[in-house]
């Protein structure tokens, strides 16, 4: 059985990453009327190639909590979207699409 190496690694950084020590959570705004009044926040979505599946969001969302800034996303499989919220004091849209793309999933233009 052939194995894609890009799978396998990004299996071992999740594997490897859900044995880390918890952090110090910050305070986010917590309803989305709270993240649409915050002019920090950006809000995008996005279309994703092959996102299809309630699992796909799971790792879709490992990928993303790594981006400092992210703060939540929400999924729409049966479409194929995602939308994501993100502070652009702390982040960059092109640094969310990168780290979409690092999963088996790509943003669609």
């Amino acid at each position: 059985m052939k194995i894609n190496k890009n799978y396998l690694s990004m299996f071992l950084l999740v594997f490897s990453m859900s044995c880390k020590a918890p952090q110090k959570e910050q305070r986010l705004p917590k309803t989305v009327h709270e993240l649409n009044n915050n002019t920090n926040i950006s809000k995008k979505t996005f279309r994703l190639q092959g996102y299809t599946k309630s699992c796909c969001t799971s790792i879709v969302n490992y990928a993303l909590k790594e981006v400092p800034g992210f703060i939540k996303s929400t999924s729409q499989t049966d479409t194929g979207e995602i939308t994501v919220w993100f502070d652009h004091n702390h982040t960059k849209e092109a640094n969310i699409i990168r780290a979409i793309n690092q999963t088996p999933y790509r943003v669609l233009p």
